[in-house]
């Protein structure tokens, strides 16, 4: 474990981090790291927890963190990254926490996140994120906080998120989305009860 958080550290990452293979947690939010995520860091096969979040990094986020089929938890928002998310987040079938949060990501939401079986937070507020959320959302059963608010999504809300039966947190709020809210969302009667959205 490694866990540098909430410091003033300053600078680049170090890119021989990626050389201490046996690492299982790296928690550097909240400091002032800045430039691109070392490429390095897509060695660390045995990595559970990834916290970079509250930092100045910029780039596109690495698809190469998609290999790392160990990770549980990716805590990356709060940076500067840009570009879209990476379809080979699909292959974490690990992940139980997704935070790409208050970011410069465009794009839309690919659909291979809807592979993530275990996901049960997923947090891209407060990006450029656009286009349609993806009916495959719906596979997310294990899902209970989904943030997708401050961004450019349009068209309806999915009927397929009828099958997120353990949804506690849902906000949608500022997008352009249309249309009716399903009449089921989460098991819940949304025309009855005002769980259905918070």
């Amino acid at each position: 474990m490694l866990n540098a958080s909430s410091n003033n550290f300053s600078g680049f990452i170090p890119d021989d981090l990626g050389n201490e293979l046996a690492l299982q947690c790296l928690d550097f939010r909240g400091n002032f790291f800045e430039g691109p995520k070392p490429k390095s860091l897509n060695k660390l096969e045995k990595l559970k927890f990834l916290g970079l979040s509250g930092n100045n990094l910029t780039g596109e986020i690495p698809r190469e963190l998609g290999h790392l089929a160990s990770l549980e938890i990716m805590i990356l928002g709060y940076n500067e990254f840009k570009g879209g998310n990476p379809t080979e987040f699909g292959n974490l079938t690990n992940l139980k926490y997704l935070d790409l949060a208050e970011g410069n990501l465009g794009g839309g939401i690919p659909p291979e996140l809807g592979q993530l079986s275990q996901l049960h937070t997923l947090y891209l507020y407060s990006n450029n994120l656009d286009g349609t959320i993806p009916q495959e959302i719906g596979n997310l059963t294990a899902l209970q906080f989904l943030d997708l608010s401050d961004n450019l999504f349009s068209g309806e809300i999915p009927g397929t998120t009828g099958n997120l039966c353990n949804l506690q947190l849902v906000n949608l709020m500022c997008n352009r989305l249309s249309g009716s809210i399903p009449s089921k969302f989460g098991w819940v009667d949304a025309a009855s009860s005002p769980r259905a959205l918070e």
